[in-house]
């Protein structure tokens, strides 16, 4: 199942948001992102881009860590 599939964009519009902020835990504890996580925030930038509204970070939480594409400038 692709992670993208469960992202709806309409709840944003509808409520007239500023911007997306995208959090999710790894339950491997392992906050290192994936293929699959690069590419969902890669869309989810260009889609926000389209709409307006701009995608503020996407962290990754995992045991006792986090991983912020922001932070690491992959944004």
């Amino acid at each position: 199942m692709c992670i993208l599939e469960r992202f709806s964009s309409m709840p944003l519009c509808m409520k007239n948001a500023a911007s997306i902020f995208v959090a999710h835990n790894h339950p491997s504890g392992f906050a290192v992102p994936s293929n699959d996580d690069k590419k969902l925030t890669r869309d989810i930038v260009k889609a926000g881009a389209i709409m307006g509204i701009p995608c503020l970070d996407h962290i990754i939480i995992g045991d006792g860590s986090y991983y912020s594409f922001q932070e690491d400038e992959q944004m």
